[in-house]
């Protein structure tokens, strides 16, 4: 689609930061896998900033794991599954809404966040001085 609907150079300038941002994106999740793995495990996570034989196996093992479950097939099941977590993380949503809704306090809450007002002077933590509460400001 975009190939065909804007330029060519417009597409690579879509393109290419979306891959980096991907590469990005994947790294992150590797991370929290490794996390979520070390975790469900009991196993201590070693210290961030030390790159361990641990975690390199850690990461191989998930990395396989993961291609094996996509190329498989398995990724039309997850995404079942994760549709399937999205509405239910929907209906919780909208019971726990209804739920304080049900509230008169959570009403006049709502009423009085709709009232600007200029909140308290703030004392700065270790100094004399206060926050001015009107402009943010120390005085």
């Amino acid at each position: 689609m975009i190939k065909k609907e804007i330029s060519p150079f417009l597409a690579w300038f879509i393109f290419i930061p979306t891959f980096f941002l991907s590469i990005i994106t994947n790294m992150s999740q590797m991370s929290v896998m490794v996390e979520g793995a070390y975790g469900s495990l009991g196993i201590p996570l070693p210290e961030s900033d030390i790159v361990s034989a641990g975690k390199i196996i850690a990461v191989l093992i998930l990395l396989a794991i993961t291609l094996l479950g996509v190329l498989s097939g398995g990724f039309k099941r997850l995404e079942k599954v994760m549709s399937g977590l999205l509405m239910l993380i929907l209906i919780c949503f909208i019971l726990v809404a209804v739920k304080g809704l049900m509230d008169w306090r959570t009403w006049s809450g709502l009423l009085k966040g709709l009232i600007p007002h200029i909140p308290e002077n703030i004392h700065i933590v270790g100094s004399d001085s206060v926050r001015n509460g009107f402009t943010q400001l120390r005085q």
